[in-house]
């Protein structure tokens, strides 16, 4: 699987084309802004969307839809607990879902906190995991908004996240990529969720 990443917007959201080793079918991951940029590459490398999928439904990683509607006939993909916020029809993905591109997979794994119905996108076959809005490089999502949970977010983290190992590289929704090691070593927010967890777990503070 091959990954192409557009930087969207002022606040330099990340939507990602997947499409497989001998082009052909594409799938077109939070299309945040700049519709004619995204189907100009799918053009110039003959890829045909089969899915725009997305992590969840802030507007930033939904802003490019209605201009790819207008172009092409796709599918939207979201996880089921946000199909109501959404202004389009679309799909409901669950945990466990596993969608195909090419040789690889991408397993649906639900990991709420910034939003209700957040998602990451895992493909076990290339150790890499597509985390929306909920770690990122240097820090974690904001969990201010509406449907957005700390003490979700923190579990999330705690039993899901923390879980991949050291080598899965992870491409966020926002800021550049790094792997697991990176992360767990470095990440401020990060660190500070796994610290609560931890409590959480033990029953303590430390």
């Amino acid at each position: 699987m091959k990954i192409e990443r557009f930087v969207c917007g002022d606040i330099e959201e990340n939507c990602y084309v997947l499409y497989a080793e001998d082009g052909g079918e594409c799938m077109i991951m939070d299309p945040g802004e700049g519709p004619g940029r995204i189907s100009r590459f799918l053009k110039e490398h003959g890829l045909t969307p089969s899915r725009i999928i997305l992590t969840h439904h802030h507007p930033d990683h939904t802003g490019a839809i209605d201009g790819l509607l207008r172009e092409y006939d796709i599918p939207i993909y979201i996880h089921e607990a946000e199909l109501w916020r959404l202004k389009w029809k679309a799909n409901g993905l669950r945990d466990g879902d596993v969608l195909k591109i090419g040789d690889e997979s991408l397993k649906v794994i639900h990991t709420p906190g910034h939003s209700e119905g957040s998602i990451c996108f895992f493909c076990p076959e290339m150790k890499i995991a597509f985390t929306g809005d909920v770690v990122f490089r240097d820090e974690t999502g904001y969990t201010i908004f509406d449907g957005g949970s700390k003490h979700q977010m923190i579990n999330s983290i705690g039993s899901i996240i923390d879980k991949w190992d050291d080598d899965t590289v992870l491409y966020p929704g926002h800021f550049g990529m790094a792997d697991m090691a990176y992360v767990k070593a470095n990440n401020p927010d990060y660190r500070k969720a796994m610290k609560r967890y931890t409590e959480k777990q033990t029953g303590r503070r430390k």
